[in-house]
């Protein structure tokens, strides 16, 4: 069995409420969130695949847990941007984890879906991350960043373990002037192929479909930025599917 332990600390490292059970755990917080507060997540077995939900405004979802522990900072004001305003206000917080079932765990899914991914995150996957610009948000797969000028962009999604996938569905903006991102740029996996990615400007999802790979991460490399252009990079969102190799 899964020993889970739920607990709110503050800045400071002090335990503000704890509560733990086995293979699921439910912490019921009746306090405002102050700035600098973390939801720790401890679990006595690693890894290990659990559903977690800390907003009610934000739901649920199967994360990836490598090591023993996760930390999550409570984002409040300027750490917000990818959060409804209400998400973690208010006096009352339904937070709970529970082990996933091996139906959940081996089903078919977009495997790149953290709700709860941060910037300091790296033992709860998956996990984006941007390189050679500013992190913005990796949490619901939101990245914008800003330059003028000329920029070679590459953005990772790290799994944590190995995937079998086979598809993605890329979401973009259609509003702004983007085409100088998407030059020549490619799709690289961690078995060292690649492959191109043909992507236009619409706000319709494209998809991108290639033979199943066994990978533990992707990296979309060479998005190019050019000195005239001063715009966002606004990849709304990035779907990754496949399945967990158990």
């Amino acid at each position: 069995m899964h020993k889970i332990t739920m607990k709110v600390m503050d800045k400071d490292y002090k335990v503000k409420a704890e509560m733990g059970g086995y293979n699921d755990v439910c912490l019921h917080y009746q306090e405002n969130f102050q700035e600098g507060d973390m939801i720790i997540l401890e679990c006595n077995k690693n890894p290990s695949y659990l559903v977690i939900q800390l907003d009610e405004t934000i739901g649920e979802c199967i994360v990836y847990l490598a090591t023993n522990i996760m930390a999550f900072e409570v984002p409040l004001r300027g750490n917000k941007k990818s959060y409804a305003e209400v998400s973690f206000l208010g006096k009352a917080h339904s937070l709970y984890a529970r082990v996933a079932s091996n139906k959940e765990i081996r089903q078919y899914r977009n495997l790149a879906l953290n709700k709860y991914d941060h910037k300091s995150n790296f033992n709860c996957y998956p996990h984006v991350e941007i390189v050679n610009e500013n992190v913005i948000n990796s949490s619901k797969s939101q990245y914008i960043t800003n330059s003028n000028s000329e920029e070679r962009i590459e953005l990772n999604i790290r799994f944590g373990r190995k995937v079998s996938i086979n598809k993605l569905v890329f979401h973009k903006q259609s509003n702004s002037i983007q085409d100088s991102f998407w030059l020549d740029s490619f799709l690289k996996f961690s078995d060292n192929s690649k492959i191109k990615c043909d992507l236009v400007k619409t706000e319709v999802g494209q998809v991108l479909t290639f033979q199943q790979r066994e990978v533990e991460w992707i990296r979309l490399c060479k998005f190019i930025k050019k000195n005239d252009d001063f715009h966002a990079f606004d990849i709304s969102n990035i779907e990754v599917y496949g399945v967990s190799v158990i």
